[in-house]
């Protein structure tokens, strides 16, 4: 029997100025893209860091239909319906060999560390600058080839 290795794909939402965030939540609100996102990961892994799953709305936790990671340093750290880890790394070895796709979904420390091992991207593109206080770094374009492209579409101005 042979495992099946599914791919590390980064899924994010991104202005114009690099804001991801804000004040613990998402500067923008983009149905569209939320709708895109749950249909891209359904089945898979999401792994985020402790400060995005807080930013999910209690309700929507765990992220139906996924197999939900929460990355703390904290080991005692509680996420109802998630597995906490403390490494990426091992959270990528550990499920990388389930046959499902690995999305990491934030929040800026995860981006930056997942971008050496990730082989996909998914990126919505706020057209926009957008006032927030997380940024997203490590991010080469230079490094990626664009395979696809939909859109503009414009959504709540």
């Amino acid at each position: 029997m042979s495992l099946e290795i599914g791919n590390i794909i980064i899924i994010l939402a991104v202005s114009n100025n690099n804001v991801i965030g804000k004040e613990g939540d998402l500067p923008w609100h983009l149905p569209t893209d939320l709708k895109m996102f749950k249909q891209v990961t359904n089945d898979n892994v999401v792994i985020m860091g402790r400060k995005c799953w807080e930013s999910i709305p209690e309700k929507f936790r765990p992220l139906s239909g996924r197999v939900n990671v929460v990355l703390s340093k904290n080991l005692e750290y509680v996420a109802d319906g998630a597995k906490v880890m403390s490494d990426l790394v091992l959270s990528l070895e550990e499920h990388i060999y389930s046959g499902k796709d690995v999305f990491i979904i934030g929040g800026s420390e995860i981006y930056r560390e997942a971008f050496k091992y990730a082989n996909k991207l998914y990126i919505t593109r706020v057209l926009n600058d957008v006032e927030g206080d997380v940024y997203l770094s490590g991010l080469v374009q230079s490094d990626w080839i664009l395979t696809e492209f939909e859109g503009p579409y414009r959504e709540n101005g």
